[in-house]
């Protein structure tokens, strides 16, 4: 149970922040859309939190039972890892996770792989500190 809800606390901290960073990001590929004449972006928070609000569910979805098959994986093959290479073989899976789901859902859009990669990485991250932290 205790494994679950540092899931879930993962996936509703990382939506916004991931979501923040993924416009950053697009914020600085893309350039701004012109309407009759004037440079014009959307403003940033409304678009964060309409990312966050899509990305929640697909965290959910997708995320849990992709958490669950890395965890498996990695204890399975090394169940008595050194924690830097437990952190490694965890952002390998998780990369190699985001990159499939990247390709899966989008043609060679670079871009596009931006909006996977980067919600994918940071949730990682989060909920490995919050292992870190809480125990698992």
């Amino acid at each position: 149970m205790k494994k679950l809800t540092l899931i879930f606390l993962a996936i509703f901290l990382s939506a916004p922040i991931s979501a923040l960073l993924t416009v950053g990001a697009d914020y600085l590929l893309t350039e701004p859309v012109k309407l009759q004449g004037y440079n014009y972006n959307p403003p940033i928070w409304a678009t964060v939190v309409v990312i966050a609000l899509y990305e929640i569910p697909v965290y959910i979805i997708v995320g849990i039972p992709v958490t669950y098959l890395i965890d498996f994986l990695v204890l399975k093959f090394s169940p008595h890892a050194h924690r830097l290479k437990e952190y490694v073989t965890l952002l390998i899976g998780y990369s190699i996770a985001s990159f499939i789901l990247s390709f899966y859902l989008l043609n060679n859009d670079f871009e596009g792989y931006f909006t996977v990669v980067i919600p994918v990485i940071t949730y990682f991250h989060i909920l490995w500190f919050l292992r870190a932290r809480y125990g698992d």
